[in-house]
């Protein structure tokens, strides 16, 4: 149970902590095999982080706009998220 609870505190998915198991029970091939689903988690973990990066960005640019006069604007959040903005923010 404890390799289970380590292998999804380190970001894998239950069929991804299946292939872990099935590696740990043996085999001479298991490290080499682990080492790419270890790879390929870095890589799936670093685009989720860049998507997320692009996400905060973009509403930061947007929370800034806040900071005009009311008389001059619409909310540019709320006009964004219901496509009313002339440019949509970059993703």
């Amino acid at each position: 149970m404890r390799f289970i609870k380590r292998a999804q505190a380190l970001g894998f998915a239950l069929d991804e902590v299946k292939s872990l198991l099935e590696l740990a029970e043996g085999g001479p091939d298991r490290c080499e095999a682990a080492r790419h689903l270890a790879t390929s988690k870095i890589a799936d973990l670093e685009g989720r982080i860049a998507d997320l990066e692009a996400i905060r960005a973009g509403l930061a640019r947007l929370v800034e706009t806040c900071d005009q006069p009311r008389d001059r604007r619409d909310c540019p959040i709320l006009a964004d998220i219901s496509g009313d903005s002339d440019k949509e923010v970059d993703r």
